[in-house]
């Protein structure tokens, strides 16, 4: 088959790192019932998968995965605050609002 460069051993282990914890996501968001946790996941787990395609320094896709992800992670946050506050403004009620 041939040797395997360090570089993508390294790769190997932050996309695994990724597709771990994109399990993690859609396991809880399952079991809590949090459909968003099951689409942060399943979108983390794929976008980590990207690490392995670039063909570019470690250094670079870790930063690129660390930001990636906290991307990610921030701008659900943000969205789902938004929705509540838009539907505390409208005067929903609170059964409405966990729902989100």
């Amino acid at each position: 088959i041939g040797k395997v460069n360090d570089i993508f051993i390294l790769r190997i282990l932050l996309a695994a790192t990724g597709w771990a914890f994109g399990y993690i996501l859609l396991g809880m968001g399952r079991f809590i019932g949090l459909p968003r946790y099951v689409w942060l996941g399943v979108i983390g787990g794929l976008l980590s998968t990207l690490v392995l395609v670039a063909h570019l320094p470690f250094s670079q896709s870790s930063l690129i995965f660390g930001f990636g992800w906290c991307l990610l992670l921030a701008a659900s946050g943000v969205f789902n605050l938004w929705r509540v506050s838009t539907a505390v403004k409208s005067g929903e009620q609170w059964k409405t609002i966990t729902k989100i």
